[in-house]
């Protein structure tokens, strides 16, 4: 089914897909206002979902096109979040098909690539990744291009 929560001006506010429902089941939001939709331990109408015990993947900030020149150097935050309680340490990664020379700090997820003044023109697939530190560790990746430009 289908739950929605619509501003005055008929635009959502907040959609929820769910499934088939069992008694004493519901889903929700973890924690409230999260883009993560768990199966939540019991039902809580009126109060703040309960999600502990829950593991909850971290999410990235959404990343739009880059466009950087040859010779120039491109830096760019990328941001995760993790919803647990406490929350997680996150670490960031870069996935196979970065431009070569392209870094992404571990720790603090500031990616910088110096463009050679003979990189090729064309765009790049970039993806970044965002690990927490649970156990399992659980991650959220983000995809953008990245055009070079002469």
């Amino acid at each position: 089914g289908t739950l929605g929560i619509y501003a005055p001006d008929g635009s959502p506010v907040d959609v929820v897909h769910y499934g088939p429902q069992l008694s004493n089941e519901a889903d929700g939001r973890c924690p409230d206002g999260a883009p993560t939709l768990v199966i939540l331990a019991s039902p809580t109408p009126g109060s703040a979902n309960d999600c502990s015990g829950i593991s909850l993947p971290p999410t990235l900030t959404p990343i739009g096109d880059q466009l950087v020149h040859q010779g120039e150097t491109l830096r760019l935050q990328v941001t995760g979040t993790d919803w647990n309680t406490p929350p997680q340490p996150l670490s960031y990664s870069l996935a196979t098909g970065a431009p070569p020379g392209m870094t992404i700090d571990g720790t603090t997820g500031l990616l910088v690539y110096q463009v050679p003044a003979n990189a090729p023109v064309q765009p790049h697939l970039v993806t970044v990744q965002v690990t927490s530190s649970a156990n399992p560790p659980l991650s959220a990746t983000a995809s953008w291009t990245l055009y070079v430009l002469p």
